[in-house]
Protein backbone atom coordinates (compact mmCIF):
# COMPACT_ATOMS: atom_id res chain seq x y z
CA UNK A 1 0.00 0.00 0.00
CA UNK A 2 1.14 3.36 -1.10
CA UNK A 3 1.29 6.32 1.03
CA UNK A 4 1.70 10.06 -0.24
CA UNK A 5 4.41 12.24 1.21
CA UNK A 6 6.01 15.71 0.27
CA UNK A 7 7.29 15.95 -2.96
CA UNK A 8 11.31 14.98 -3.30
CA UNK A 9 11.60 13.17 0.11
CA UNK A 10 13.43 10.19 -0.74
CA UNK A 11 12.24 10.32 -4.23
CA UNK A 12 13.82 8.15 -6.43
CA UNK A 13 12.86 10.26 -9.53
CA UNK A 14 12.82 13.69 -10.43
CA UNK A 15 10.55 16.06 -12.20
CA UNK A 16 11.37 16.36 -15.86
CA UNK A 17 13.62 13.46 -15.79
CA UNK A 18 12.93 11.00 -19.19
CA UNK A 19 12.60 7.24 -19.27
CA UNK A 20 11.97 5.06 -21.85
CA UNK A 21 8.56 2.41 -22.32
CA UNK A 22 10.28 -0.62 -22.87
CA UNK A 23 8.26 -2.26 -25.65
CA UNK A 24 7.33 0.92 -27.77
CA UNK A 25 10.69 2.78 -26.77
CA UNK A 26 8.48 5.91 -26.67
CA UNK A 27 9.85 8.75 -23.96
CA UNK A 28 8.21 8.89 -20.77
CA UNK A 29 8.44 12.23 -18.84
CA UNK A 30 8.11 12.06 -14.98
CA UNK A 31 5.71 15.06 -13.98
CA UNK A 32 5.68 14.88 -9.72
CA UNK A 33 5.84 12.76 -7.13
CA UNK A 34 2.47 11.13 -6.03
CA UNK A 35 3.31 8.40 -3.23
CA UNK A 36 5.85 6.01 -1.99
CA UNK A 37 6.09 2.78 -0.17
CA UNK A 38 7.98 -0.34 0.71
CA UNK A 39 8.17 -1.75 -2.75
CA UNK A 40 8.91 1.93 -4.58
CA UNK A 41 7.82 5.00 -5.53
CA UNK A 42 4.59 5.74 -7.44
CA UNK A 43 4.53 9.14 -9.68
CA UNK A 44 2.47 11.14 -12.35
CA UNK A 45 4.35 10.49 -15.83
CA UNK A 46 2.96 11.69 -19.74
CA UNK A 47 3.87 9.57 -22.32
CA UNK A 48 3.27 11.52 -25.25
CA UNK A 49 -0.13 13.32 -24.62
CA UNK A 50 -1.26 11.13 -22.57
CA UNK A 51 -1.42 10.79 -18.65
CA UNK A 52 -0.36 8.13 -16.99
CA UNK A 53 0.78 6.45 -13.57
CA UNK A 54 4.08 5.40 -12.95
CA UNK A 55 5.33 2.92 -10.29
CA UNK A 56 9.33 2.67 -9.82
CA UNK A 57 10.86 0.10 -7.99
CA UNK A 58 13.84 0.71 -5.46
CA UNK A 59 16.59 -1.86 -6.33
CA UNK A 60 16.38 -3.68 -3.24
CA UNK A 61 13.04 -5.26 -4.25
CA UNK A 62 13.86 -5.92 -7.53
CA UNK A 63 17.04 -8.02 -6.24
CA UNK A 64 14.60 -10.08 -3.64
CA UNK A 65 11.82 -10.55 -6.50
CA UNK A 66 13.88 -12.36 -8.88
CA UNK A 67 10.64 -13.19 -11.00
CA UNK A 68 9.39 -9.33 -10.90
CA UNK A 69 10.34 -8.44 -14.32
CA UNK A 70 9.23 -11.50 -15.93
CA UNK A 71 5.71 -11.48 -14.05
CA UNK A 72 4.54 -7.36 -15.58
CA UNK A 73 5.83 -8.58 -18.99
CA UNK A 74 3.56 -11.36 -19.06
CA UNK A 75 0.72 -9.09 -17.26
CA UNK A 76 1.36 -6.30 -19.78
CA UNK A 77 0.99 -8.41 -23.13
CA UNK A 78 -2.95 -9.52 -21.85
CA UNK A 79 -5.73 -7.51 -21.87
CA UNK A 80 -6.94 -6.75 -17.87
CA UNK A 81 -9.60 -8.53 -16.72
CA UNK A 82 -12.02 -5.70 -17.31
CA UNK A 83 -11.70 -1.34 -17.35
CA UNK A 84 -11.35 -1.02 -13.69
CA UNK A 85 -8.40 -2.64 -12.98
CA UNK A 86 -5.47 -0.34 -13.40
CA UNK A 87 -3.11 -3.14 -15.22
CA UNK A 88 0.36 -2.66 -16.36
CA UNK A 89 0.77 -1.35 -19.74
CA UNK A 90 4.16 -1.40 -20.41
CA UNK A 91 7.50 -1.55 -18.42
CA UNK A 92 9.61 1.31 -18.14
CA UNK A 93 13.54 1.68 -18.15
CA UNK A 94 16.03 4.17 -17.45
CA UNK A 95 19.90 4.59 -18.32
CA UNK A 96 20.35 6.24 -15.21
CA UNK A 97 19.12 3.42 -13.15
CA UNK A 98 20.14 -0.02 -14.51
CA UNK A 99 19.62 -1.73 -11.37
CA UNK A 100 15.66 -1.08 -11.36
CA UNK A 101 12.68 -0.71 -13.32
CA UNK A 102 8.92 0.24 -13.09
CA UNK A 103 5.95 0.33 -15.01
CA UNK A 104 3.10 2.33 -16.22
CA UNK A 105 -0.51 2.12 -15.97
CA UNK A 106 -3.46 3.73 -16.14
CA UNK A 107 -4.07 7.21 -14.15
CA UNK A 108 -5.97 6.66 -11.15
CA UNK A 109 -9.04 9.50 -11.09
CA UNK A 110 -8.83 11.39 -7.80
CA UNK A 111 -12.92 10.62 -7.03
CA UNK A 112 -11.37 7.30 -6.28
CA UNK A 113 -10.35 6.72 -2.01
CA UNK A 114 -8.30 4.08 -0.63
CA UNK A 115 -10.99 1.62 0.77
CA UNK A 116 -9.43 1.56 4.02
CA UNK A 117 -10.27 5.14 4.64
CA UNK A 118 -13.95 3.43 4.95
CA UNK A 119 -12.64 1.05 7.28
CA UNK A 120 -11.22 3.53 9.85
CA UNK A 121 -14.14 6.41 9.16
CA UNK A 122 -11.86 8.95 7.17
CA UNK A 123 -13.92 7.78 4.29
CA UNK A 124 -17.72 7.71 5.11
CA UNK A 125 -20.00 6.19 2.10
CA UNK A 126 -23.31 5.55 2.77
CA UNK A 127 -24.06 1.51 3.27
CA UNK A 128 -25.85 1.43 -0.28
CA UNK A 129 -22.49 2.33 -1.30
CA UNK A 130 -20.14 0.57 0.12
CA UNK A 131 -22.06 -2.87 -0.22
CA UNK A 132 -22.02 -1.86 -4.33
CA UNK A 133 -18.17 -1.27 -3.57
CA UNK A 134 -18.19 -4.82 -2.39
CA UNK A 135 -20.31 -6.09 -4.80
CA UNK A 136 -18.01 -4.91 -7.52
CA UNK A 137 -14.89 -6.04 -5.78
CA UNK A 138 -16.22 -9.55 -5.71
CA UNK A 139 -16.76 -9.28 -9.66
CA UNK A 140 -13.63 -7.60 -10.69
CA UNK A 141 -11.90 -10.17 -8.80
CA UNK A 142 -14.13 -13.05 -10.22
CA UNK A 143 -13.18 -12.01 -13.86
CA UNK A 144 -9.36 -12.48 -13.12
CA UNK A 145 -10.30 -15.56 -11.59
CA UNK A 146 -12.11 -16.60 -14.70
CA UNK A 147 -8.85 -16.50 -16.76
CA UNK A 148 -6.58 -18.38 -14.24
CA UNK A 149 -4.79 -15.85 -12.70
CA UNK A 150 -4.46 -15.11 -8.74
CA UNK A 151 -4.17 -11.60 -7.23
CA UNK A 152 -1.63 -12.93 -4.58
CA UNK A 153 -2.51 -9.77 -1.91
CA UNK A 154 -6.09 -9.31 -1.50
CA UNK A 155 -6.46 -6.42 1.21
CA UNK A 156 -8.07 -2.90 1.61
CA UNK A 157 -4.94 -1.03 0.58
CA UNK A 158 -5.45 -2.54 -3.48
CA UNK A 159 -8.64 -1.55 -3.44
CA UNK A 160 -10.11 2.03 -4.23
CA UNK A 161 -13.70 3.21 -4.11
CA UNK A 162 -15.72 6.29 -5.72
CA UNK A 163 -17.65 7.64 -2.14
CA UNK A 164 -20.42 8.80 -4.17
CA UNK A 165 -21.44 6.07 -6.09
CA UNK A 166 -19.42 2.36 -5.39
CA UNK A 167 -17.41 1.94 -8.45
CA UNK A 168 -14.37 0.71 -7.77
CA UNK A 169 -10.37 0.51 -8.93
CA UNK A 170 -8.39 -2.59 -8.69
CA UNK A 171 -4.58 -1.40 -7.81
CA UNK A 172 -1.13 -2.86 -7.88
CA UNK A 173 -2.11 -5.16 -9.92
CA UNK A 174 2.02 -6.25 -10.33
CA UNK A 175 1.56 -8.95 -7.25
CA UNK A 176 -1.23 -10.82 -10.05
CA UNK A 177 0.36 -13.98 -11.80
CA UNK A 178 -1.27 -17.15 -13.25
CA UNK A 179 -2.59 -19.54 -10.68
CA UNK A 180 -0.15 -21.45 -8.40
CA UNK A 181 3.11 -19.72 -9.93
CA UNK A 182 6.12 -20.19 -8.04
CA UNK A 183 7.33 -16.88 -6.14
CA UNK A 184 10.63 -15.76 -4.82
CA UNK A 185 9.58 -13.38 -1.87
CA UNK A 186 6.48 -13.93 0.80
CA UNK A 187 3.38 -12.04 -0.96
CA UNK A 188 0.63 -11.07 1.26
CA UNK A 189 -0.57 -8.99 3.86
CA UNK A 190 0.17 -11.08 7.58
CA UNK A 191 -4.26 -10.22 8.72
CA UNK A 192 -5.48 -11.14 4.66
CA UNK A 193 -3.35 -14.24 4.50
CA UNK A 194 -5.16 -17.43 4.15
CA UNK A 195 -4.35 -19.60 7.22
CA UNK A 196 -2.15 -22.50 4.98
CA UNK A 197 -0.12 -19.83 3.87
CA UNK A 198 0.85 -18.10 7.37
CA UNK A 199 1.26 -21.62 8.87
CA UNK A 200 4.18 -21.68 5.46
CA UNK A 201 2.12 -24.82 3.82
CA UNK A 202 0.77 -23.44 0.61
CA UNK A 203 1.73 -20.75 -1.90
CA UNK A 204 -1.01 -17.78 -3.28
CA UNK A 205 -3.54 -19.31 -5.36
CA UNK A 206 -6.96 -18.72 -6.21
CA UNK A 207 -8.48 -20.66 -3.06
CA UNK A 208 -6.11 -18.55 -1.18
CA UNK A 209 -7.22 -15.37 -3.11
CA UNK A 210 -10.91 -16.56 -1.42
CA UNK A 211 -9.60 -16.01 1.65
CA UNK A 212 -8.50 -12.96 1.61
CA UNK A 213 -11.82 -11.45 -0.61
CA UNK A 214 -13.45 -13.23 2.30
CA UNK A 215 -11.58 -10.72 4.85
CA UNK A 216 -11.84 -7.99 2.87
CA UNK A 217 -15.61 -7.96 2.69
CA UNK A 218 -15.82 -9.10 6.22
CA UNK A 219 -13.89 -5.95 7.27
CA UNK A 220 -16.08 -3.45 4.76
CA UNK A 221 -18.89 -4.28 6.13
CA UNK A 222 -18.34 -5.05 10.29
CA UNK A 223 -14.73 -2.56 10.33
CA UNK A 224 -12.76 -5.71 12.30
CA UNK A 225 -10.68 -8.61 11.71
CA UNK A 226 -12.81 -11.71 11.49
CA UNK A 227 -10.39 -13.48 13.53
CA UNK A 228 -9.72 -10.83 16.05
CA UNK A 229 -11.54 -11.82 19.31
CA UNK A 230 -10.99 -12.91 22.88
CA UNK A 231 -7.48 -14.23 21.60
CA UNK A 232 -6.02 -11.07 20.71
CA UNK A 233 -6.86 -9.37 23.24
CA UNK A 234 -5.26 -11.81 26.02
CA UNK A 235 -2.04 -10.98 23.67
CA UNK A 236 0.54 -9.11 25.70
CA UNK A 237 2.22 -8.07 21.76
CA UNK A 238 1.12 -8.34 18.60
CA UNK A 239 3.96 -9.73 17.20
CA UNK A 240 5.07 -12.10 14.42
CA UNK A 241 4.25 -14.77 16.33
CA UNK A 242 1.36 -13.91 17.60
CA UNK A 243 0.05 -13.26 14.54
CA UNK A 244 1.12 -16.61 13.14
CA UNK A 245 -1.17 -18.37 16.09
CA UNK A 246 -3.92 -16.05 15.11
CA UNK A 247 -3.95 -16.08 11.39
CA UNK A 248 -2.59 -19.20 10.79
CA UNK A 249 -2.05 -21.98 13.43
CA UNK A 250 -4.72 -21.39 15.52
CA UNK A 251 -7.45 -19.40 13.60
CA UNK A 252 -11.08 -19.32 15.39
CA UNK A 253 -13.62 -16.95 14.11
CA UNK A 254 -14.78 -14.67 16.40
CA UNK A 255 -18.77 -15.77 16.10
CA UNK A 256 -17.83 -19.32 15.33
CA UNK A 257 -21.05 -21.09 16.34
CA UNK A 258 -19.01 -24.34 17.96
CA UNK A 259 -16.28 -21.81 19.59
CA UNK A 260 -16.65 -19.55 21.67
CA UNK A 261 -13.36 -19.03 22.82
CA UNK A 262 -12.75 -15.90 20.43
CA UNK A 263 -15.76 -13.94 20.99
CA UNK A 264 -15.30 -10.02 20.63
CA UNK A 265 -14.51 -8.66 23.94
CA UNK A 266 -17.09 -5.83 25.33
CA UNK A 267 -15.22 -2.31 25.54
CA UNK A 268 -12.68 -3.35 23.19
CA UNK A 269 -14.47 -5.38 19.75
CA UNK A 270 -17.02 -2.78 19.96
CA UNK A 271 -17.37 -2.72 16.30
CA UNK A 272 -17.86 -6.48 15.64
CA UNK A 273 -20.26 -6.25 18.71
CA UNK A 274 -22.20 -3.68 17.15
CA UNK A 275 -22.34 -4.33 13.03
CA UNK A 276 -23.19 -8.45 13.74
CA UNK A 277 -26.72 -7.80 14.87
CA UNK A 278 -27.76 -5.12 12.45
CA UNK A 279 -27.17 -7.88 9.21
CA UNK A 280 -29.67 -9.91 7.91
CA UNK A 281 -29.24 -13.89 8.94
CA UNK A 282 -28.23 -15.11 5.38
CA UNK A 283 -25.35 -12.97 5.37
CA UNK A 284 -23.89 -13.79 8.91
CA UNK A 285 -24.56 -17.50 7.56
CA UNK A 286 -22.07 -16.30 4.62
CA UNK A 287 -19.17 -15.21 7.02
CA UNK A 288 -20.14 -18.06 9.37
CA UNK A 289 -19.29 -20.54 6.42
CA UNK A 290 -16.27 -18.58 5.07
CA UNK A 291 -14.30 -18.62 8.37
CA UNK A 292 -15.67 -22.08 9.48
CA UNK A 293 -15.39 -24.35 6.39
CA UNK A 294 -13.34 -22.24 5.00
CA UNK A 295 -10.59 -23.20 7.34
CA UNK A 296 -10.71 -26.53 7.88
CA UNK A 297 -11.42 -27.19 4.44
CA UNK A 298 -9.38 -24.67 2.25
CA UNK A 299 -10.31 -26.27 -1.09
CA UNK A 300 -13.69 -26.74 -1.17
CA UNK A 301 -14.99 -24.90 2.54
CA UNK A 302 -14.40 -21.30 1.34
CA UNK A 303 -17.23 -18.90 -0.25
CA UNK A 304 -17.16 -18.88 -4.15
CA UNK A 305 -16.96 -15.18 -5.77
CA UNK A 306 -21.03 -16.29 -7.54
CA UNK A 307 -22.10 -17.14 -3.87
CA UNK A 308 -20.65 -13.86 -2.42
CA UNK A 309 -21.95 -11.77 -5.77
CA UNK A 310 -25.65 -13.13 -5.22
CA UNK A 311 -25.68 -12.39 -1.25
CA UNK A 312 -24.46 -8.63 -1.66
CA UNK A 313 -27.22 -7.84 -4.10
CA UNK A 314 -29.73 -9.47 -2.24
CA UNK A 315 -28.30 -7.39 1.14
CA UNK A 316 -28.52 -4.13 -1.65
CA UNK A 317 -31.55 -4.62 -2.35
CA UNK A 318 -32.92 -5.53 1.60
CA UNK A 319 -31.92 -1.43 2.37
CA UNK A 320 -34.35 0.04 3.73
CA UNK A 321 -34.38 3.44 5.69
CA UNK A 322 -35.91 4.57 8.55
CA UNK A 323 -39.02 6.16 8.49
CA UNK A 324 -38.21 8.55 12.20
CA UNK A 325 -34.55 9.23 11.49
CA UNK A 326 -33.13 8.15 7.46
CA UNK A 327 -31.01 5.84 8.92
CA UNK A 328 -30.10 3.09 6.56
CA UNK A 329 -31.37 -0.37 7.69
CA UNK A 330 -31.11 -3.92 6.88
CA UNK A 331 -34.53 -5.90 6.44
CA UNK A 332 -34.07 -9.21 7.08
CA UNK A 333 -37.38 -10.87 5.78
CA UNK A 334 -36.73 -14.21 7.07
CA UNK A 335 -37.00 -12.66 10.57
CA UNK A 336 -40.25 -12.62 12.37
CA UNK A 337 -40.82 -9.11 12.43
CA UNK A 338 -39.04 -5.53 11.20
CA UNK A 339 -36.87 -5.52 14.21
CA UNK A 340 -35.67 -1.59 14.96
CA UNK A 341 -33.94 0.73 13.69
CA UNK A 342 -30.17 -0.04 14.42
CA UNK A 343 -28.68 3.83 15.23
CA UNK A 344 -28.45 4.30 18.55
CA UNK A 345 -30.07 7.32 18.78
CA UNK A 346 -32.92 6.16 17.20
CA UNK A 347 -33.91 2.25 18.18
CA UNK A 348 -37.31 2.83 17.69
CA UNK A 349 -39.63 -0.09 15.85
CA UNK A 350 -38.77 -0.26 12.29
CA UNK A 351 -42.43 -0.73 10.57
CA UNK A 352 -42.89 -3.34 7.29
CA UNK A 353 -41.30 -2.02 4.25
CA UNK A 354 -43.26 -1.85 0.81
CA UNK A 355 -41.48 -4.84 -0.84
CA UNK A 356 -41.11 -5.98 -4.67
CA UNK A 357 -40.90 -9.66 -4.74
CA UNK A 358 -39.88 -10.59 -8.23
CA UNK A 359 -39.08 -14.42 -8.47
CA UNK A 360 -37.22 -15.34 -5.93
CA UNK A 361 -35.69 -11.40 -5.54
CA UNK A 362 -36.98 -9.42 -2.73
CA UNK A 363 -36.09 -5.39 -3.34
CA UNK A 364 -37.35 -3.24 -0.51
CA UNK A 365 -38.89 -0.25 -2.15
CA UNK A 366 -37.31 2.93 -1.24
CA UNK A 367 -35.94 6.22 -2.68
CA UNK A 368 -32.32 5.58 -4.55
CA UNK A 369 -34.03 2.25 -5.06
CA UNK A 370 -33.83 0.92 -8.88
CA UNK A 371 -35.02 -1.97 -10.41
CA UNK A 372 -32.48 -3.63 -13.04
CA UNK A 373 -32.41 -6.01 -15.86
CA UNK A 374 -31.33 -8.32 -13.25
CA UNK A 375 -34.20 -8.20 -10.97
CA UNK A 376 -36.53 -8.58 -14.22
CA UNK A 377 -34.89 -10.30 -17.03
CA UNK A 378 -33.80 -14.14 -15.83
CA UNK A 379 -31.25 -13.87 -19.08
CA UNK A 380 -29.73 -10.77 -17.77
CA UNK A 381 -28.87 -11.46 -14.36
CA UNK A 382 -26.59 -9.42 -12.72
CA UNK A 383 -26.77 -6.50 -15.10
CA UNK A 384 -27.20 -3.38 -13.69
CA UNK A 385 -26.16 -0.89 -16.60
CA UNK A 386 -29.40 0.77 -17.16
CA UNK A 387 -32.24 0.99 -14.50
CA UNK A 388 -36.03 -0.21 -15.86
CA UNK A 389 -37.69 1.28 -13.28
CA UNK A 390 -36.71 3.93 -10.21
CA UNK A 391 -38.76 3.96 -6.76
CA UNK A 392 -39.44 7.67 -5.65
CA UNK A 393 -41.23 8.95 -2.48
CA UNK A 394 -44.76 11.53 -2.96
CA UNK A 395 -43.63 15.13 -2.52
CA UNK A 396 -46.11 15.95 0.04
CA UNK A 397 -46.70 12.29 1.38
CA UNK A 398 -43.79 11.08 2.25
CA UNK A 399 -44.98 7.67 3.50
CA UNK A 400 -46.48 7.06 -0.26
CA UNK A 401 -43.67 5.34 -2.46
CA UNK A 402 -44.03 4.78 -6.18
CA UNK A 403 -42.21 3.32 -8.87
CA UNK A 404 -41.38 5.51 -12.38
CA UNK A 405 -41.41 3.10 -15.50
CA UNK A 406 -37.75 3.06 -17.12
CA UNK A 407 -38.65 1.02 -19.87
CA UNK A 408 -39.57 2.54 -23.41
CA UNK A 409 -42.64 0.55 -23.21
CA UNK A 410 -46.10 0.70 -21.21
CA UNK A 411 -46.55 -1.42 -17.96
CA UNK A 412 -49.00 -3.28 -17.53
CA UNK A 413 -50.55 -3.06 -13.65
CA UNK A 414 -53.14 -5.35 -12.01
CA UNK A 415 -54.49 -3.72 -8.69
CA UNK A 416 -55.11 -6.13 -5.87
CA UNK A 417 -59.07 -5.36 -6.71
CA UNK A 418 -58.16 -7.07 -9.73
CA UNK A 419 -58.72 -3.73 -11.93
CA UNK A 420 -55.99 -3.40 -14.38
CA UNK A 421 -54.18 -0.48 -16.30
CA UNK A 422 -51.09 0.94 -18.04
CA UNK A 423 -48.26 2.97 -16.59
CA UNK A 424 -46.60 5.12 -19.90
CA UNK A 425 -42.64 5.60 -20.02
CA UNK A 426 -41.28 7.75 -17.50
CA UNK A 427 -44.68 7.82 -15.41
CA UNK A 428 -45.27 7.41 -12.06
CA UNK A 429 -47.59 4.24 -10.46
CA UNK A 430 -48.23 4.23 -6.66
CA UNK A 431 -47.10 0.91 -4.83
CA UNK A 432 -49.78 -0.84 -3.06
CA UNK A 433 -49.73 -4.02 -1.14
CA UNK A 434 -50.97 -7.01 -3.82
CA UNK A 435 -50.87 -5.28 -6.82
CA UNK A 436 -48.90 -7.05 -9.75
CA UNK A 437 -46.77 -5.01 -12.34
CA UNK A 438 -45.75 -7.16 -15.89
CA UNK A 439 -42.22 -6.18 -17.04
CA UNK A 440 -43.04 -8.87 -19.79
CA UNK A 441 -39.82 -10.77 -19.26
CA UNK A 442 -41.22 -10.89 -15.50
CA UNK A 443 -43.95 -10.18 -13.02
CA UNK A 444 -43.38 -8.17 -9.50
CA UNK A 445 -45.91 -7.96 -7.43
CA UNK A 446 -45.82 -5.35 -3.85
CA UNK A 447 -45.55 -6.86 -0.61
Amino acid sequence: MLRERSEGQFALLRSGQRLTAETSGVDIVVEQHIAGGGQGDVYAVSMGHQRYALKWYRSEFVRQDGRLRERLRRLSRRDPPSPRFLWPIDLVTSADHPNTFGYIMPFRDSRFRDFDGVIIGAVTPSWRVVVTAALETVQEYRALHSGGWCYMDINFGNVALDPSTGEVRICDNDNADVNDAPIDVALGTPQFMAPEIMRGQARPTIATDLWSLSVLLFYALFRCHPLLGAREYACPIMDAAAERRLYGTEPVFIFDPQDASNRPVDGYHREAIFYWPIYPSFMREMFVRAFTSGIADPRHGRVLETEWRTALVRLRDAIALCPYCGTENFFDADADEAGTCWAPACRRPMPRPVCLQVGDDLVVADERVSLYPHHVNPRRRFDFATAVGDCVRHPERPELIGLRNGTPSPLKIKLADGREREVAPNQIVELQRGMQIDFGSAKAEVV
